[in-house]
């Protein structure tokens, strides 16, 4: 392995990045507050890098994730669930989500402003998109238990895709891009 190269947990690497010792990280936007921070205006983000496999360029790839959170219509508590709901997608939350942790909103008018459209992780994060695998560890199951759970249990059972009536995916995306993460229900 080559000495200048360091793989560690998050916390190690923002530890690195704020004492000095690392002058590059691959992390998520959640840590771009740490690394503007300490690095100021020597502060950039940008897709992984190409590299040259049998003489040919090739593509770093990488995983890309979402939180996803539903509302039961059929829960007791469906009103304080959509008042949830309501408070976690509004503009002012997701825009103090954005300024606080720089993660990516979900929010259409939150995601226009111009701070989101002009910050570098977000602009990294979409350009690797195109060539990201959805990461969906262990989500499946808690989703597959509580929502369908006549459905039987393992892969073969599995519909593709959920049908819209059970998938409260939202369709925007954290920038705009062809794709965006989704359950593969058609979203209106």
């Amino acid at each position: 392995m080559n000495p200048g190269f360091k793989s560690g947990p998050d916390a190690d690497i923002v530890s690195a990045i704020k004492d000095g010792t690392c002058c590059a990280a691959v992390s998520g936007t959640w840590n771009a507050n740490s690394a503007e921070d300490a690095w100021g205006e020597g502060y950039a983000a940008t897709k992984l890098p190409t590299y040259t496999l049998n003489g040919e360029q090739v593509q770093m790839g990488s995983f890309s994730g979402y939180k996803l959170v539903g509302v039961n219509p059929h829960s007791a508590n469906v009103g304080v669930a959509m008042m949830l709901a309501d408070f976690i997608t509004n503009e002012d939350n997701q825009i103090k989500r954005f300024n606080d942790r720089k993660l990516g909103p979900s929010n259409i008018n939150a995601n226009a402003t111009e701070a989101v459209q002009s910050a570098p992780a977000i602009a990294a994060l979409a350009a690797q998109s195109d060539y990201a695998t959805p990461q969906r560890v262990g989500a499946w199951r808690y989703f597959h238990q509580a929502v369908l759970p006549d459905l039987g249990s393992g892969p073969s059972s599995r519909p593709s895709p959920p049908s819209s009536a059970v998938c409260s995916s939202r369709c925007s995306s954290m920038t705009k891009r062809p794709s965006a993460p989704s359950c593969g229900a058609p979203c209106s």
